[in-house]
């Protein structure tokens, strides 16, 4: 079964217009089948594999003639060029049959190293548009999966898409549904054990999973290292593999690699320069200011396919039974954020020389998002010390801090007209231009079942180091005071039941006043 992906309708947009197309992405993410298909849709058009060294050599001797063969005088020509990173200059011949066949050959090609690809772009500038490829995502997974929760999503995300700043009120109800949450938990499981490529997610069994990954690892050794990048010893390229997949989101010290596996620096950093840009591995930066206390050079590493580590690694136990379910999580966690890259400026991590660490850092303009993640149970929400030092340091930038648990889902409640019409998880608002409130340290909030509030202290908070009887005498006494006059009760009652009302407030228990006339006036107010 075709599994679609979202990119698809970026690309297709594309296919019309004069520059030629570059799709770059790991081995065995659908770009073959992607271009298959859409050859399908075109009846003029030609598909060409050039990891077939017969074609290779064929089209290298005289480009300009292959090309040239299959010119039609009513109809564009569309040349697909499968794995194109194999040929040899590829950028320049490329310019060369864009100059000389611009308006009557289209050419799509694809590759698994972005090394080369990289080289070819700088050769065609303003002549090819590129788009990365990537395993499978959750969305497209639960869509496969035909899961009740993607469509509900779904057809949330279309209305929004329609109605801009106008949402029905029905659709964001069928988000309520927690029936959604076992079986999404199963999935997401599933796929930080076997990865997200195609392959992997349309069968069951589990020894034809590790047969696709077996696979997988033997034609990436043999074709992107040996034949492509020409990396001879493959037993040291393959130590390293196996050591970064112990070792993902940690820090990489590269001497201390380098002598563990008797590689030398120049040469290890070639190897993971190479991994990076075949989609095995890659590196985040630090994120930091000028401070002594924090890193600045240090990368830590993640995989673009967990299947993949698990396999190399050799384990594939679920994660309740496994020591490493936290590192897979923050790995997990990263591919999420890696697919909305072009929505921020940077991905990075965070650490001081105390230990204090904070996953990652999304840099959003002159905003900063901090983001922790905890696979473990927590009595109740906290911040780690990590976060707590970080938004110390950074408190004029942050934006909002976020702690991702095994437990508490963040979400948020969406209030109209001063009803609560849905309580939903807070990364489906992002897919809209709804206005967002932060109730950080205010007395009436969404959702609150509150059972002590007394109406007069509505503009009394607590405060720290302060003597109860003091705090009585300051606030409290002439807040109550201020009660036998009705014209003030008129003002703060008016104040506390619109507060109350339209925040969403489902149930109050209230202490009035102990002015009986007050106390009849707060009823009618409320009533009102």
């Amino acid at each position: 079964m075709y599994i679609e992906r979202y990119i698809e309708k970026k690309i297709v947009k594309y296919i019309d217009h004069k520059e030629y197309i570059a799709i770059i992405g790991p081995r065995q993410v659908g770009k073959t089948t992607f271009i298959k298909k859409l050859k399908e849709d075109y009846p003029n058009s030609f598909y060409y594999n050039f990891e077939d060294f017969t074609i290779k050599g064929e089209f290298e001797k005289n480009p300009i003639a292959f090309v040239g063969g299959h010119l039609n005088k009513e109809h564009k020509t569309i040349l697909f060029f499968d794995e194109f990173q194999y040929v040899t200059d590829a950028g320049n011949i490329l310019k060369l049959i864009f100059d000389t066949f611009e308006d009557s050959i289209k050419v799509i090609i694809t590759g698994s190293s972005s090394l080369h690809l990289k080289e070819i772009g700088a050769k065609m500038v303003g002549r090819m548009f590129s788009f990365e490829m990537q395993g499978l995502s959750m969305d497209e997974i639960l869509q496969h999966k035909n899961t009740a929760y993607f469509h509900t999503k779904t057809e949330l995300i279309e209305s929004l898409d329609i109605l801009q700043m106008k949402i029905g009120r029905d659709e964001l109800l069928k988000l309520r549904e927690s029936s959604f949450l076992p079986q999404i938990r199963q999935i997401v499981d599933e796929y930080i054990v076997w990865g997200g490529m195609p392959a992997i997610v349309k069968v069951d069994n589990h020894e034809e999973k590790n047969m696709v990954l077996s696979n997988f690892t033997q034609n990436y050794i043999n074709k992107d290292i040996v034949n492509l990048l020409k990396v001879r010893n493959i037993d040291k390229f393959s130590d390293l593999m196996l050591t970064l997949s112990i070792i993902i989101g940690q820090q990489l010290v590269i001497e201390n690699l380098s002598n563990d596996l008797g590689i030398n620096i120049v040469t290890l950093n070639e190897y993971l320069n190479y991994l990076n840009n075949t989609f095995i591995n890659v590196l985040v930066n630090p994120y930091h200011k000028n401070s002594l206390n924090e890193i600045k050079k240090q990368k830590i590493e993640y995989f673009y396919d967990l299947g993949i580590r698990n396999y190399l690694v050799k384990n594939f136990n679920t994660l309740d039974i496994r020591s490493d379910s936290g590192h897979l999580l923050e790995n997990y966690i990263f591919l999420r954020l890696n697919t909305l890259k072009e929505s921020f400026l940077s991905l990075n991590y965070w650490r001081d020389k105390s230990g204090n660490e904070v996953d990652f850092v999304i840099k959003m303009h002159d905003r900063i998002i901090p983001i922790e993640i905890k696979y473990q149970n927590l009595k109740k929400p906290e911040l780690t010390t990590g976060m707590k030092r970080f938004n110390e340091l950074y408190k004029d930038e942050i934006q909002y801090s976020i702690v991702i648990t095994k437990d508490f889902l963040d979400g948020v409640l969406l209030v109209e007209d001063g009803k609560i019409i849905s309580c939903q998880p807070y990364q489906d608002t992002l897919y809209s231009a709804l206005p967002i409130t932060d109730f950080k340290g205010l007395l009436i909030i969404p959702g609150l079942v509150d059972l002590h509030s007394h109406i007069p202290q509505l503009d009394c908070r607590g405060k720290y180091g302060v003597t109860l009887l003091d705090w009585l005498d300051r606030y409290i006494f002439p807040a109550e005071k201020s009660f036998s006059d009705l014209n003030v009760v008129d003002q703060i009652a008016t104040r506390f039941f619109k507060k109350l009302i339209l925040n969403g407030t489902t149930t109050s228990l209230l202490y009035s006043t102990i002015h009986e006339a007050a106390t009849h006036r707060c009823f009618e107010i409320a009533q009102a």
